[in-house]
């Protein structure tokens, strides 16, 4: 009997053990390129990634802006990269919902002109949503406007995520 109980316990502990891993999976896949409805008509963000807006640009959009990738890959989000601008030897990872799908998010190496700082950054678009600060970098991140920036410990930005501009993430009165 006491044998039959450790079997149980062991194989109820693996089977919650597996559903927790897959669960965590499934969030972190829904969450790398998140689904938006931005239309036409809506505020347009005001950076872009080359002309390109997430949620609303299609793959092949993507494809004429952009040409072939130097890689493609299947995966929860369908990812395409693409050499920095000017950046030799870091690549701009592009997000589709599908092979065909909308263009989802950018995660680029690339450093759009005018932010180049912390300084020009803030300049341009003004009080950031939340800004995160670690020992070797910072984040500021502008939701509503659909992009956020990564800065080095000299204020250099060393990368931009853009992304669907649909809502703040930032909870009103929340710390920021």
């Amino acid at each position: 009997m006491r044998c039959c109980r450790r079997l149980n316990l062991r194989f109820a502990s693996r089977l919650v053990g597996a559903l927790v891993c897959c669960g965590l999976l499934a969030t972190t896949a829904f969450g790398q390129a998140p689904k938006g409805s931005v239309k036409p008509t809506d505020p347009m963000p005001p950076l872009k990634y080359h002309a390109l807006v997430p949620g609303l640009s299609t793959a092949q959009q993507v494809r004429q802006a952009l040409g072939e990738p130097v890689h493609e890959a299947k995966w929860y989000a369908y990812k395409m990269l693409y050499g920095a601008d000017g950046r030799d030897g870091l690549l701009d990872s592009i997000h589709l919902h599908g092979k065909q799908g909308a263009f989802a998010c950018a995660e680029a190496a690339s450093i759009p002109a005018g932010y180049e700082t912390r300084e020009k950054v803030s300049a341009a678009l003004g009080k950031p949503e939340q800004e995160i600060r670690m020992a070797t970098f910072s984040l500021l991140d502008y939701s509503a406007k659909g992009v956020r920036f990564i800065f080095d410990t000299d204020g250099k930005t060393i990368g931009v995520t853009y992304f669907p501009n649909i809502r703040t993430r930032v909870p009103e009165g929340a710390p920021r």
